[in-house]
């Protein structure tokens, strides 16, 4: 044996707290808008710089649960904020145009947030199927990146 490692589940515990409060204290740095509540009560913050935050995106679509009150983005991510109803209708799809087509992306939830990791011309989110589908679209109407 080249190598053997002892861990004692103390040490792990303590780390793990260390850790977790670490984490907890970056979280408060700036927050969004008014601070929304997530799913567990607390407050969600996010490193922000506000003088940085772009605001230049259209919302067009009918009237649907899950249409977003505003959309802007920071540079590297873009932030849906949706309306405080969204909680107990259906998710939609998150779409953004890509090479002639649409791609489907990931995004987070947090609070009234999703959030996409990456910046966009245009994006739809739709929900339902077929000729029941409900789509809003999300345009960057801002000068070029």
């Amino acid at each position: 044996m080249q190598e053997v490692e002892f861990y004692y589940p103390d040490e792990v515990l303590a780390a793990m707290k260390d850790a977790d409060a670490a984490a907890a204290k970056s979280k408060k740095v700036a927050t969004i808008d008014p601070p929304a509540n997530d799913s567990d009560g607390g407050v969600v913050k996010v490193s922000v710089n506000p003088g940085q935050l772009n605001f230049a995106y259209t919302i067009k679509g009918p009237n649907v649960p899950f249409r977003p009150i505003r959309a802007f983005d920071d540079g590297s991510h873009v932030y849906i904020q949706m309306p405080p109803g969204m909680k107990t209708s259906e998710a939609p799809a998150l779409l953004i145009a890509a090479n002639g087509g649409t791609q489907m992306v990931n995004y987070r939830v947090e609070g009234n947030y999703y959030v996409v990791d990456r910046l966009f011309q245009q994006a739809v989110m739709v929900s339902g199927v077929g000729r029941e589908q409900d789509r809003v679209t999300i345009a960057y109407a801002g000068s070029p990146r």
